[in-house]
């Protein structure tokens, strides 16, 4: 009791009074949802990825926040909260949609404290002028005295770094006071000495990182920004169930029952690399993209880190000499996970970004290919998206 006491009053910041009803995440991984869910049942067994997007009853996923992330409880109903998020968004016109719903279970309230052992959240609306000492996960890491795992993309305030080794916060639910945790400095990012070309660097490391593992691969994950668990089977399937009335398809793997599920959807993984990599990337969905990173200009070059994006879908740029990309591809194209291929293998007779350069300042439609390379699209629309441009992005008024 005193202890807590003490936490209370010396280890807290008061928060104004318009910060209040800030609330923790938990959890290795939780997921958000787009609408108020009535079936509590719906929440703790979601899909991969449904069959057809729009199918919510097997996949309402939209978002997942990761263990130390902080929202704003905007309502409260029986089972969920409406959290409001600062470190994303997806736009409708010049509005800004920054609020999801979750499960009450994921968060602890932090009621009228917060405290400089719990990352200052990510704001695309300011820059946090409070610097803290942050380390980010670019690897699943589990804590071996407790077996508690931690998705890449996990965020910690650390203390000191010794024997090549991190010594970060962790909070604790059980005791309402935090743990130590020693995490080796392979496993994570540090926001210190930071340059655009260094983070852009990162961001192309990390995906090549991701997409080309020793063992396993990153399934697809419809509203996916996690990574704790991998799949090492590629035959995935489709699963036919009945909600009440209505009958719901979802692709699934047959080893890989872990829930929430953890993985990554196209713009999930690009938001999610950007962002440990301290890139400032607020952008939720592949729409919101391409409406605010700026095009490639007649006298600029195709730099490795930049975005392919079509419509409902986008790709990162990640080895220019060899033509090659990285995407999260989802199940209906014959994929269902992250990987990284050649530009040839993407686009009909584009087998190198000169001649996709030449297409999109040609305004000239490409052919998109599946798996088995037959073409399924003619993209007349396309965008080649300069990821440096993310410096240039102020919020609207």
């Amino acid at each position: 009791m005193i202890k807590n006491i003490f936490f209370i009053l010396f280890l807290c910041n008061f928060i104004k009074g318009e910060e209040k009803n800030l609330a923790l995440v938990m959890k290795p991984v939780i997921d958000l949802f787009s609408k108020e869910i009535k079936e509590y049942c719906l929440l703790n067994d979601i899909s991969l990825s449904p069959k057809i997007k729009t199918d919510l009853n097997s996949c309402p996923r939209i978002h997942q926040l990761l263990f130390n992330d902080v929202v704003k409880i905007i309502k409260k109903s029986e089972n969920l909260f409406l959290v409001e998020l600062s470190q994303l968004f997806y736009q409708s016109g010049k509005k800004y949609i920054n609020t999801f719903w979750t499960a009450k279970e994921n968060l602890f309230l932090l009621n009228d404290y917060f405290t400089e052992k719990i990352p200052n959240p990510v704001d695309f609306k300011t820059e946090n002028k409070k610097e803290q000492k942050i380390v980010t996960l670019i690897s699943p890491f589990i804590d071996q005295q407790t077996e508690d795992k931690y998705s890449a993309g996990t965020r910690f305030v650390y203390f000191d770094l010794k024997d090549e080794k991190y010594n970060v916060y962790a909070f604790n639910n059980d005791s309402k006071d935090f743990k130590i945790l020693e995490i080796p400095k392979k496993f994570c990012l540090s926001n210190e000495n930071l340059n655009k070309d260094l983070q852009i660097s990162r961001f192309v490391k990390l995906l090549k990182k991701w997409a080309n593992l020793k063992k396993g691969f990153i399934p697809y994950v419809w509203g996916g920004t996690s990574l704790i668990s991998t799949s090492q089977d590629e035959m995935f399937e489709i699963i036919e169930k009945k909600f009440k009335e209505f009958k719901t398809q979802f692709f699934s793997y047959p080893n890989f029952n872990f829930n929430p599920k953890t993985g990554f959807d196209c713009s999930g993984l690009i938001l999610r690399a950007a962002q440990i990599c301290s890139i400032p990337f607020y952008f939720k969905n592949t729409t919101t993209i391409s409406q605010n990173l700026k095009s490639l200009e007649i006298d600029e070059e195709i730099e490795n880190g930049d975005l392919i994006w079509i419509p409902g879908h986008i790709i990162a740029i990640t080895d220019v000499a060899n033509n090659k990309c990285i995407e999260a591809r989802d199940y209906s194209h014959g994929y269902g996970k992250v990987q990284e291929i050649e530009l040839k293998k993407l686009f009909k007779n584009i087998k190198d970004f000169k001649i996709l350069r030449q297409n999109f300042f040609q305004k000239k439609p490409i052919e998109r290919l599946n798996i088995k390379q037959n073409v399924i699209e003619v993209i007349t629309n396309f965008k080649i998206l300069k990821l440096k441009s993310c410096w240039d992005w102020k919020p609207h008024n």
